[in-house]
């Protein structure tokens, strides 16, 4: 096996179930990998912004693919090599529609996650996120008294619904199938729209191509629905165990759960030979 880029999620991958910190052993697992000429990129649904806390912990890593896919962003250059954004119609249509359906939904312009203010009361937590988590979230979020007047005539990276219920999945996402998006759930109670272009495997595919490597030479983790592309698309490609099972069946592999450092110890097994 000849590895040359390891992609990673976050949640529910390479974060601690706290959903903040990475462990030391695989800190240093991913470390040791870089050393080797590893290229580590993290592939997330989270804003830019909201990956600082993580590159904090691993310096190292080169690229940042955020929104689903959305940006990627070059860490040593600091500079985003492209966006695949929605559209400014299609994203004003969006706002439109949701802001008269009682439901508290983001969206992200560049890099960062912005709401309307009147919004929040439709926000209650029926995932299992900790609190820690969630208040650190809304840390990087900015609220507005009129979103559509800020967004102006940008387009966005991705428009996240939060605090869903069951019966309310298969009309919130006909919307956005109406509007043209791509449709991914990377939680209970969310409901995430991204450009009919822009996942996660596009994203590692047109790096990857840039890069001069091949999906062969594409070690990649995930464990929810916003990562399948990512898994379908690398030859080593490794779900958690802890990961929905729509995730598995798109890896190749199965690795142990966040929980049980599975990426420490794939990476150990297969690149640093420990």
């Amino acid at each position: 096996m000849s590895i040359k880029l390891i992609a990673t999620d976050l949640d529910g991958t390479l974060m601690s179930p706290d959903h903040i910190t990475i462990t030391d052993f695989t800190v240093s697992a991913l470390e040791k990998a870089h050393n080797k000429g590893v290229k580590i990129a993290i592939a997330t649904g989270r804003p830019l912004l909201l990956t600082d806390n993580v590159t904090d912990q691993i310096p190292f890593a080169d690229y940042v693919i955020y929104a689903n896919g959305a940006g990627v962003y070059d860490r040593s250059r600091r500079k985003t090599l492209c966006c695949d954004l929605i559209p400014n119609k299609t994203a004003i249509d969006a706002i439109s529609h949701f802001l008269k359906q009682k439901v508290f939904f983001e969206v992200y312009i560049n890099g960062k996650s912005h709401y309307q203010t009147e919004c929040i009361e439709f926000f209650n937590n029926n995932t299992d996120l900790p609190q820690e988590f969630l208040d650190q979230i809304e840390g990087t979020m900015d609220a507005h008294d009129d979103l559509i007047e800020y967004l102006g005539d940008r387009g966005i990276e991705k428009i996240t619904l939060y605090s869903l219920e069951d019966r309310q999945y298969e009309c919130f996402t006909s919307k956005m199938k109406e509007l043209k998006l791509t449709t991914s759930v990377s939680f209970e109670g969310c409901l995430e729209g991204t450009s009919q272009t822009a996942n996660k495997g596009t994203a590692i595919a047109n790096l990857s191509n840039a890069l001069g490597i091949t999906a062969n030479e594409v070690m990649c983790f995930g464990d929810a629905g916003n990562d399948i592309q990512m898994l379908e698309w690398a030859e080593f490609s490794f779900a958690m165990d802890n990961g929905s099972d729509d995730c598995k069946a798109a890896a190749k592999f199965t690795a142990p759960s966040n929980a049980e450092d599975g990426i420490a110890k794939t990476v150990n097994k297969y690149i640093n030979n420990i």
